[in-house]
């Protein structure tokens, strides 16, 4: 019994440990300034694309189209945007007339006729999510460096009421590469963990 008491204190101590490194992590990475926002503007854009490259390999048989291609698609009326981040990210903003990955996945025969353009902060995840969709038959592109590539193209945002916001939310520190004049959000450590 004793030797039980002591295996359960010793991983409860633990835990406390990883949930003391992970607070102060969290701190360090919320209170130090961010490298991307101290990078000048065009480092921003050229980082997008650099970041977009490096996630291309986990995704290689996915057609990407550029943000002038999807918006020359989108004045012609011939897209449906996929946005497959987090609620919290979409609530702050979206492509306009983008439909979530869940109704999308739902019912995909609902936009039969136009090109499926998934996307999120900078194309790793959609990238993923194409790549689901063209296993089940579904063809659907990835936009190429997501809601930033979109944002340095000029492409205008929405909030839930349809109005033009200038907020993007990016995820994390590391994508926090929005043009200038646009107020960025982003989660914290935990909430990248406890968010859906």
């Amino acid at each position: 019994m004793g030797t039980m008491k002591r295996s359960s204190h010793a991983k409860q101590m633990l835990a406390i440990q990883l949930l003391l490194c992970a607070l102060v992590f969290d701190s360090f990475v919320y209170v130090s300034r961010s490298f991307a926002a101290e990078m000048p503007a065009g480092e921003k854009r050229t980082a997008i694309f650099r970041l977009y490259a490096s996630y291309m390999d986990e995704f290689p048989e996915v057609r990407g189209i550029s943000a002038l291609q999807a918006m020359a698609l989108h004045r012609r009326g011939a897209v449906v945007f996929v946005d497959v981040r987090k609620p919290a990210e979409m609530e702050i903003s979206t492509l306009p007339g983008a439909v979530g990955a869940d109704a999308f996945r739902a019912h995909p025969d609902h936009y039969r006729g136009r090109t499926a353009v998934a996307y999120c902060t900078i194309g790793y995840r959609s990238g993923l999510f194409a790549k689901k969709m063209a296993e089940q038959g579904v063809p659907v592109f990835n936009l190429e460096g997501g809601i930033l590539a979109w944002l340095w193209e000029g492409g205008e945002l929405l909030d839930a009421g349809d109005g033009a916001v200038k907020r993007v939310h990016v995820y994390a520190q590391k994508w926090d590469l929005a043009p200038p004049g646009y107020e960025t959000i982003r989660f914290g450590f935990w909430q990248r963990l406890f968010i859906k």
